[in-house]
């Protein structure tokens, strides 16, 4: 390396000196010119990361950037946004494919109390939590690795605000019982004016911890954080790979001549003319365009390949999702594939169904201290489920789960509850309406009640006319399908 300074250093120098006869030394300049990029190219580390400050000779990137749970989140919260140097065309992509499979479906619900239905439907819809609210939610969860609830009684529209409240804007603190750290004692945060730490009810909201391994601190790491460095990494190979296309891909033209007089002569002209692709040659040499290998790139694909080949198993993400199908073995189907993404967003889609289930009593609670419903809202127990669902499951739905219904071994409501888009509760009150319909509707009823009303007629009244049977309860004659 030392040597490369010295020779860039000779460089700059034969440059300022060719500076003061520009136009004379216009040929010359533009060669050392290329020479110099050259070797600042050359010394430069292709494999280090300048958005941690890791800048220097040989300085490598050996270890994880974001052991700071502060930083994860800054961090994360940059590149889905765009806005940090490496790694904004990679984790938004990871981080949208996971909220899609643990709430993209939406939230099915059902309990046999209608009232409590009705209401928590009209809650869903109220907040957008069937839709655009429940996806932002998860992608909160999975970059904060935890989502707070902060409820509120709306009487104008009778029924319950549920606002989500980022800890990224606004640090708030959870204080948990030391003799029982399930417990939460409090939640403070303190406003941007720098006020006095204000309170959160805990009876007015709801904090669901998705991320973290302990409940000491409340630092909850996630997937997606643990993952940071390699996005990065991944994203700079991409980048290298695209700045040093110029060394990897420059073409050079080369003369092969029988002297060294030969040589000097084509020297001397190019050094009085500089070569340009397209520009012709006569001369006593052999001449041809060299290319270097472009073996130095596969370097920084393979370098590449690595880093997402983490992610993809950190975040259960197949890697070929991230635009490499070649990466695909012929032996990954479609189920297989279903099966990894299913087991890593099963923790994140429990814990959801179990969160949603204490935001819905809250809500009922909440409803009914505001004069907002009625009593009834709060018997009676709710199903809750977040549907996991692709064209692989919905095959799965036919081959596995149709005959097991068949034969009676699991409910109508828990076959319905397994397809995207359907509210099991909502999807009952259909059909049922629709077999009404049906009944009304049917040619059988209708001849049925003509044959009646004819036959009764015919039989003027007589007895037994009226259940369009003739005298001994003997069907009428001549009209077919009479009882």
């Amino acid at each position: 390396m030392e040597d490369m300074r010295d020779i860039l250093t000779q460089y700059k120098s034969r440059m300022q000196f060719m500076q003061a006869h520009k136009f004379r030394n216009r040929v010359a300049i533009r060669q050392l010119r290329t020479k110099i990029q050259a070797v600042q190219e050359a010394q430069r580390d292709v494999l280090e990361t300048y958005v941690i400050n890791r800048s220097g000779w040989g300085s490598v990137l050996d270890k994880n950037s974001y052991t700071n749970y502060s930083k994860q989140v800054e961090m994360a919260y940059k590149m889905y946004d765009g806005l940090a140097d490496y790694g904004s065309e990679v984790l938004p992509a990871v981080a949208d494919i996971r909220v899609a499979f643990i709430a993209g479906e939406g939230v099915s619900i059902f309990s046999e109390n209608k009232k409590k239905l009705d209401f928590l439907r009209a809650f869903l819809k109220h907040n957008c939590l069937g839709g655009s609210k429940l996806l932002a939610a998860a992608l909160m969860g999975e970059i904060e690795g935890k989502v707070l609830f902060v409820l509120a009684p709306n009487k104008d529209k009778k029924n319950i605000d549920a606002r989500l409240f980022s800890w990224w804007l606004n640090k708030y603190v959870v204080e948990r019982d030391k003799a029982n750290t399930e417990k939460i004692l409090s939640i403070k945060y303190t406003p941007e004016d720098g006020t006095e730490p204000k309170d959160i009810p805990v009876d007015k909201s709801v904090y669901i911890k998705i991320g973290g391994s302990n409940y000491k601190d409340d630092k909850t790491t996630t997937k997606l954080g643990k993952c940071l460095t390699q996005c990065e990494n991944a994203s700079r190979a991409a980048f290298d790979l695209r700045k040093n296309t110029h060394v990897f891909g420059r073409i050079f033209p080369f003369w092969k001549t029988a002297g060294g007089a030969d040589a000097k002569t084509i020297n001397d002209a190019i050094k009085d003319k500089s070569f340009e692709i397209g520009d012709g040659y006569a001369g006593p040499a052999e001449m041809r365009l060299l290319e270097p290998s472009g073996a130095a790139g596969e370097a920084l694909i393979k370098d590449l390949l690595v880093n997402l080949r983490f992610v993809a198993s950190m975040t259960g993400v197949p890697i070929h999702w991230l635009a490499w199908p070649e990466l695909m073995s012929n032996r990954a189907t479609a189920e297989n594939m279903l099966e990894v993404v299913s087991a890593t967003t099963k923790k994140e889609r429990l814990i959801w169904e179990e969160s949603l289930l204490i935001l819905f009593d809250r809500v009922c609670i909440m409803a009914v201290d505001a004069g907002i419903a009625m009593n009834e809202i709060l018997e009676g127990t709710v199903d809750v489920k977040l549907p996991l669902i692709s064209l692989a499951a919905l095959q799965q739905l036919m081959d596995v789960w149709t005959p097991i219904w068949q034969a009676d071994l699991i409910s109508t409501f828990t076959m319905r509850n397994m397809l995207p888009g359907i509210d099991p509760a909502r999807e009952d009150e259909l059909i049922e309406e629709e077999r009404k319909e049906k009944a009304k509707n049917s040619p059988f009823v209708n001849t049925t009640v003509g044959a009646i009303v004819d036959g009764a007629q015919e039989q003027g009244g007589q007895p037994g006319a009226q259940n369009g049977r003739g005298p001994g309860g003997q069907p009428p004659q001549g009209k077919p399908g009479g009882f």
